[in-house]
């Protein structure tokens, strides 16, 4: 047995005996390496729903998203386990042991049709410290467990957690809110998966359904509260590990894109009335197992250029008006021809100035400076996105005053006239 088995078979020893029978027949060989005796009348992946006990100190949901345009998903379930483990009194000295009893646990999966996997709750046997050791491990095993059933190497003909493809995380969320029913004591909830929803009340696949720019995210996160998709999540604390981060071959995001996204899900979880805590971008690494659950990859286009005065797109001295207006009308002709044609439906417009003093004079009066760049560069941003509107762009256009350029001197603190040239510019970005 090597020694990564052997690490998978302790980690289910303590889990494995609530949901199985005794095996007999034949064996089999599972995705991951793992042998298990198993026949047609045993099953592995009865996930179960226990009844509460009467008294609950703290509840924990785990939604979990293992598709197949994320990392290997075993990867990001380690990185949260301790965690997500403390929460049911993984980590109580022994002194304090008692307290985890009731502690509650649910599983959601977030596939394309989101349902609660299993719940179960730390009820040891007697007080002794094995007792409730035990079943504070029993009660967390169902978090792998469940992944291995729904997507992972326990899953097999007759014996998995039937999932559906594409990914829908508002639902999902919806159901995990559900579960958080105490009015006292700790509610957590942890999501482990990179989003990207593709099924529900948003499909990111489609056209013009990405939220490629955090203005876009948080328009997008008001109209569905507006609409009334995102659920109440009761001030839960909310934990999310790989958010936005994607395999990088069936899944590309750009940063921008990547950025927007996680803007969207703290949209999300605030109109929600939940307290994002903590996001964990890149908990995972790996490709994703070959029974993780299928969903459309996302495109999100990306435009990007740069104008200086060369270009058209120059300014009379501390001003916002364009010295050639025929000139500065045909770039931004230009511009809104090029992003409609490659699929870029919003525009941001960033300006830039030069200091126009060498360094060290800059350095004596760089808040002055920089102040009066700051709203000079957002005008001319604005009067360029104008021009871009008249120019037949439909789409959202925002204005950014990029300030000061910052790279005009030389390495002995000397104005460059090249490269001020160089600084004044608009920056078009989708």
């Amino acid at each position: 047995m090597t020694s990564r088995t052997s690490r998978k078979f302790a980690a289910f020893a303590l889990v494995l005996p609530l949901f199985l029978t005794a095996c007999v027949g034949g064996s089999q060989k599972s995705a991951d390496g793992l042998i298990v005796k198993a026949d047609d009348s045993h099953v592995y992946c009865k996930l179960s729903v226990q009844k509460s006990p009467v008294v609950i100190p703290s509840q924990t949901v785990a939604i979990l998203a293992p598709t197949d345009t994320f990392v290997d998903f075993e990867t990001v379930i380690t990185a949260s386990e301790t965690e997500v483990k403390a929460t049911l009194g993984g980590s109580l000295p022994k002194a304090q042991l008692k307290e985890a009893k009731g502690r509650e646990f649910s599983v959601v999966l977030a596939d394309g049709n989101p349902r609660m996997l299993s719940k179960l709750s730390v009820q040891p046997m007697g007080d002794a410290e094995y007792d409730i050791t035990s079943a504070i491990d029993s009660t967390f095993g169902i978090f792998r467990l469940a992944n291995n059933c729904a997507a992972g190497g326990f899953k097999r003909p007759n014996d998995q957690v039937e999932t559906k493809p594409e990914s829908n995380m508002l639902k999902a969320l919806s159901i995990a809110a559900d579960q958080l029913t105490i009015s006292t004591g700790p509610k957590k909830i942890f999501i482990l998966g990179n989003g990207i929803q593709t099924a529900g009340a948003i499909e990111m696949q489609a056209v013009g359904s990405f939220p490629k720019s955090e203005t876009t995210a948080t328009l997008l996160a008001k109209r569905l509260s507006a609409s009334g998709e995102i659920p109440d999540l009761g001030g839960a604390e909310v934990y999310w590990y790989g958010l936005g981060q994607v395999d990088g071959v069936n899944q590309s995001l750009s940063e921008k894109s990547t950025t927007s996204l996680a803007t969207f899900w703290r949209q999300v979880i605030s109109l929600g009335h939940g307290k994002l805590m903590d996001v964990c971008g890149q908990c995972g690494a790996g490709s994703a197992h070959q029974q993780a659950i299928k969903v459309t990859p996302v495109v999100v286009p990306e435009c990007k250029t740069r104008l200086y005065e060369s270009d058209g797109v120059e300014f009379k001295p501390d001003s916002a008006t364009f010295t050639n207006m025929k000139q500065a009308l045909a770039a931004a002709k230009s511009i809104s021809a090029t992003f409609k044609n490659k699929g870029c439906d919003e525009i941001a417009v960033t300006g830039y100035a030069a200091a126009g003093v060498d360094k060290q004079t800059y350095e004596k009066k760089k808040k002055s400076i920089d102040a009066t760049n700051k709203s000079l560069t957002k005008n001319r941003a604005a009067a360029f996105g104008r021009l871009i509107r008249e120019a037949g762009f439909s789409g959202p256009i925002v204005s950014v005053g990029g300030g000061t350029c910052g790279s005009e001197w030389t390495p002995s603190g000397k104005v460059d006239q090249d490269l001020q040239k160089l600084c004044r510019r608009v920056e078009v970005t989708n």
